[in-house]
């Protein structure tokens, strides 16, 4: 070492050479001292000192019997060829040790010796201050960590850093706080390997309420973390898993101090072996990500070609445990590393969130990365030589596996001999390492798999990653809405979610940015299902049924955000409904609602609903996903603009600065502006009554009083039918005039599934007489099919049913065809009144008589049938009779010539 670094530099007297090393040592070569440090301190202190080189001694995670050292040039990062070549040159020329070379007194009389590791640390924990964004919040917090430094350097220096960042100091693990070169207390003194090798932390951690603890390895270069989840059992983060909340925390706090910088001058850096997250993040967020080479060196070289041309990396990371928060050291950093997650956890906790559900977040705001790594023992050379020979000559020579089992093989990148099938000149983009073995194979299914042999240990490692498109992280996120598909969609928020997610937000993600990895698959597997799915008419219908349910049962908007059906008068609170699955809304939900509104010119609902997404959006710190419609600048530009043309002016700034936009509209309505009104609800056609059928909704009318009357009665009725005698009709009078009675069990639930069956392909928006023409209108949402009785024997068998009950011939051309309606959300349409019911059986919902002031509530299977003979009625043409199944709100048939236009 000295001969090489004397041949490189004439200054090297003057500038000298650093050494450090941590506990470790063989009793043979007696190279242990108490003068101890962490591996990162040679790194740092070569860029502080500006030395040329330095060198670390030890074996770092290894088992007890191993040793070796670390070389760092003059630049602060390892050293990376042709210099690790030379140094081996310059050993294998003096194999010899020179005179004195034993002489343990020259660490203590040596004129050139100087130590400084007092001065050193002090300016590293300065330096540390620049990662530090939260010291108020960490002073204070009530979490408790606990740290292990296996047996090695990390104790006293993790304790520092806690102590810079303004924590109270870990609790450390007594049996392994102190220097121990035999490691007594573990069989292997690596973190990585999880659980076996934390068992005195995590034990400890449960008795001290510590819900993370923190384990630095012997020479406190690498990082392991463990939380206490809810069921009691400790989550031991993977390095990607861990990558992932650093990446996400670094750059979230850049964004926060540093809001007027340019993100295109932002990097951050893996190695090519390591989950693709960061990837992930940049290109959704804007910054850069490279990858390189297997091993820190690779990294910290490329961290200082970076910093030379004045960019600015925040974060970098091998899946080894291995991370770098900031630039102050260009080697991976245990202590740093340590201090930054127990300030990310701190944070977290006064949000409420623990580390494992932020990285849920963070998969679900860039997608799911899903990664396997381990490795197989492997002590003989030639053996590992020879298996990623027959790799490379797998059929026939030069020709590589084109499967593994049943899976395709697309792509062979083998770093080894500088192949890669996936570029045009089959060459590899990264370096070629002839020194090691590295083969990467890209699956057709997406999956990624590297086989490579470690640099530093007897081990064949592999590393997999499936990282999921957005598409199948959203779908996730549709069936995580409704996963039982045997159970009605009851809930009203719930159906309108899955609308939405599967209308505007899968078109969203389809079509968003982060897709473009994998756009065409994504863009097929979209297009084959797209007539299946939602159409912007069905979302819209739901976003104005949600609107009716607000009106009728007066609603209250925030609640219904919250997934609460609360009804508020005043004061008062009144719960009016409690879904089983209790399912909240997201900004961009609410904003949905409000758009619908305000296209409508419906300033009265789209108010409360934009306000709603403003103060969701504003509570997710302006958090964009990329399935949502939009963000908070555009819920304030439609919120703006609903207040002015509403005459409700809010003080919103956003309105005051857009002048442009609203110029003109100001100049019409200069006398409008001299008053605020009160924003009224919108007037529909048709709803003379709608006050009263209100509140009758609200209040169920008279029916506890009417059901008292004692000529009310219930029987079996065969109506003289020899159809009817083997199975009598249930019969339940509820009300004389005008006569309604309910037939219960009407329908068997066999026959209502193959209606439904029967139906469901020709389903379409329900329509109304316009002369003599059919025509879809906007107030109605709900969708129609028409079924013959020679479509399936079933529905003759029901017709003949109907009419044995009634007396009445139902085959055309003196009654319709059996019309199946999917009412949607809410009910039918508005002429009609019954919209606005909850109209599934565990909501609740009734169909309303308004003029005799009672109502039906619904339940399952029941066929309800009124009778109307009054000579003085608007329906003057004929008697008219509504026989309807009440089947969670979707199944009914109407013989008669027409219905009056007053049921619900």
């Amino acid at each position: 070492m000295y001969k090489y670094l004397e041949r490189c530099f004439s200054d090297f007297k003057q500038r000298g050479f650093v050494v450090g090393y941590d506990t470790r040592g063989q009793v043979t070569s007696s190279c242990s001292s108490h003068r101890y440090v962490p591996t990162p301190f040679v790194p740092y202190a070569v860029q502080e000192l500006k030395a040329v080189a330095g060198v670390m001694i030890t074996a770092s995670h290894n088992r007890k019997e191993d040793n070796g050292y670390k070389v760092y040039w003059e630049t602060g990062a390892q050293i990376t060829s042709p210099h690790d070549k030379e140094i081996l040159k310059c050993i294998e020329e003096c194999v010899e040790p020179w005179n004195g070379s034993w002489n343990d007194n020259l660490v203590d009389t040596s004129p050139l010796k100087k130590d400084p590791l007092q001065d050193i640390c002090k300016r590293y924990m300065e330096d540390l201050k620049k990662i530090c964004f939260h010291r108020d919040l960490n002073s204070k917090t009530t979490l408790k960590f606990v740290h292990t430094s296996f047996h090695g350097v990390g104790h006293d220096y993790v304790q520092l850093a806690f102590q810079v960042f303004g924590f109270k100091p870990p609790i450390p693990v007594p049996e392994q706080k102190d220097p121990d070169p035999e490691f007594s207390t573990v069989k292997c003194p690596n973190p990585e390997e999880g659980e076996s090798v934390l068992e005195l932390s995590l034990r400890l951690a449960e008795k001290e309420n510590a819900r993370i603890v923190l384990a630095t390895d012997p020479d406190a270069d690498r990082l392991a973390v463990a939380e206490l989840q809810e069921n009691g059992h400790w989550k031991v983060f993977t390095g990607n898993e861990l990558a992932a909340l650093f990446g996400w925390w670094m750059f979230d706090c850049w964004k926060e101090n540093k809001s007027n910088a340019d993100v295109k001058n932002v990097y951050m850096l893996a190695t090519t072996v390591s989950s693709k997250i960061l990837k992930a993040i940049a290109l959704k967020e804007g910054f850069h990500f490279e990858e390189t080479l297997p091993g820190f060196k690779w990294i910290g070289s490329r961290i200082k070609d970076l910093l030379g041309h004045g960019k600015e990396v925040l974060f970098a990371f091998e899946e080894s445990i291995g991370f770098l928060c900031g630039t102050s050291v260009l080697d991976k950093d245990g202590v740093s590393a340590a201090v930054v997650v127990a300030e990310m956890a701190s944070f977290l906790e006064t949000r409420k969130v623990t580390l494992t559900e932020q990285l849920s977040k963070v998969y679900e705001k860039y997608g799911y990365h899903m990664s396997k790594t381990s490795y197989f023992l492997c002590y003989d050379p030639p053996t590992i030589k020879t298996i990623f020979e027959r790799i490379r000559n797998f059929e026939s020579p030069k020709e590589y596996p084109k499967f593994c089992g049943a899976f395709a093989i697309l792509h062979v990148r083998d770093i080894t001999t500088g192949y890669d099938s996936s570029q045009p000149n089959k060459k590899s983009v990264l370096p070629v390492s002839k020194n090691s073995q590295m083969i990467t194979f890209t699956f057709q299914n997406g999956c990624v798999a590297t086989l490579r042999t470690s640099g530093t240990e007897p081990k064949i490692k592999y590393y997999a990653e499936m990282c999921a498109s957005p598409g199948q992280r959203f779908y996730d996120k549709v069936l995580s809405l409704h996963e039982d598909v045997t159970i009605p969609v009851v809930n009203p928020l719930l159906a309108f979610t899955l609308i939405k997610r599967l209308q505007s937000d899968w078109r969203n993600v389809v079509h968003s940015l982060e897709a473009t990895e994998n756009i065409r698959a994504l863009k097929d597997g979209y297009e084959k299902v797209e007539q299946d799915l939602p159409a912007f008419e069905d979302l819209e219908g739901a976003a104005r049924a949600l609107m009716r349910l607000q009106d009728v049962y007066m609603l209250n908007v925030k609640g219904l955000a919250q997934g609460v059906f609360q009804r508020v008068t005043g004061s008062s609170i009144t719960d009016l409904y409690s879904p089983r699955q209790l399912f909240s809304l997201t900004a961009d939900d609410c904003f949905q609602v409000g758009k619908v509104a305000y296209d409508m010119g419906d300033y009265y609902h789209a108010i409360p609903w934009l306000e709603e997404a403003v103060s969701l959006f504003r509570r997710s710190y302006g958090e964009w996903k990329t399935e949502d419609e939009a963000s908070l600048d555009d819920a304030l530009d439609y919120l703006a603009f609903a207040c002015f043309q509403g005459t409700k002016y809010p003080d919103n700034k956003r309105m005051a600065r857009n002048v442009l936009k609203y110029e003109r509209l100001l100049s019409q309505n200069t006398l409008q502006m001299a008053t605020e009104t009160v924003i009224q609800r919108p007037n529909v056609p048709n709803l003379q009554t709608r006050d009263t059928y209100e509140g009758l909704c609200q209040t169920l009318g008279s029916q506890p009083t009417h059901y008292q009357n004692p000529r009310l009665y219930c029987s079996y009725e065969t109506n003289s039918s020899p159809y009817l005698l083997l199975q009598p009709a249930r019969k339940e009078v509820i009300h004389l005039r005008p006569f309604v009675a309910l037939y219960h069990d009407f329908v068997s639930d066999a026959e209502a599934q193959k209606i439904r069956e029967l139906a469901e392909p020709w389903l379409q928006r329900s329509v109304v007489a316009s002369g003599e023409k059919q025509l879809p209108v906007e107030y109605r949402i709900s969708k129609s099919a028409w079924l013959k009785d020679t479509v399936d024997p079933m529905l003759g068998t029901l017709d003949h049913r109907i009419a044995a009950l009634t007396g009445l011939d139902i085959q055309p051309p003196y009654a319709e065809y059996l019309q199946v309606v999917n009412y949607g959300i809410g009910g039918h349409y508005e002429p009609h009144f019954d919209h606005a019911t909850l109209s599934a059986v565990e909501a609740g919902g009734a169909t309303a008589f308004i003029y005799a002031n009672f109502s039906v509530p619904v339940v399952k299977w029941l066929t309800s049938g009124y009778m109307s003979m009054d000579r003085n009625s608007e329906d003057r043409a004929a008697p008219t009779l509504k026989i309807e199944a009440l089947a969670d709100g979707s199944l009914s048939e109407k013989p008669g010539a027409k219905a009056t236009g007053r049921e619900g």
